[in-house]
């Protein structure tokens, strides 16, 4: 079986352009394409404008598209022709990211800031053009200790933090980061 993250990670990365044709069409709209990689790729018809109109016509089968990757499921490319998206600013943008993951080591250890305080999670500055995460659904598996209940207890916005590299959130440029707790961590140290 694919593993779909590996593939927007490692192969097709989000943002890399491919030049891709039209095949055919699925029950869904979305327009079924070839890109000579390997992989089925589809063009969702609503990724082919930045500003969709009311219009419902599906180019043509053999019509050619510039594309970037915007996802991967279940080892379908998912595919947007938007300008927007293949702008050569935004593929560059999705470069610089990729090229910063690289530069990290999963498990390592980096501070930062609290900058802000979602339902969800903590937002953190760890001194990189791309923001951190410690996402309270993720604690468990990132191998981060949990947030404590109640948002109140949270590190609050200017707190610095200790959290460890635990995975990348492609599709939205981010780190995805596990808290350690200090006050659990220091008094296991005792």
């Amino acid at each position: 079986m694919i593993n779909s993250w590996e593939v927007v990670r490692f192969i097709h990365k989000l943002g890399s352009p491919l030049n891709a044709s039209v095949i055919g069409y699925d029950q869904y709209g979305r327009v079924l394409m070839e890109t000579g990689k390997g992989y089925q790729a589809i063009l969702p018809a609503h990724w082919m404008e930045d500003s969709p109109s009311n219009s419902t016509c599906l180019p043509e089968i053999g019509e050619e598209f510039a594309t970037v990757v915007m996802n991967c499921v279940d080892g379908v490319l998912c595919l947007s022709a938007r300008p927007s998206d293949t702008s050569q600013q935004s593929i560059e943008a999705w470069r610089a990211y990729y090229d910063f993951i690289d530069t990290l080591k999963l498990d390592s250890r980096v501070r930062g800031t609290v900058t802000r305080i979602q339902a969800f999670g903590l937002f953190v500055d760890i001194g990189a053009p791309y923001i951190g995460l410690v996402d309270v659904g993720h604690s468990r598996w990132s191998g981060g200790d949990p947030l404590p209940d109640g948002m109140s207890l949270w590190p609050q916005v200017g707190d610095e933090v200790d959290c460890h590299v635990k995975y990348f959130r492609l599709r939205n440029q981010q780190i995805g980061l596990g808290w350690i707790n200090a006050k659990i961590n220091t008094e296991c140290e005792m």
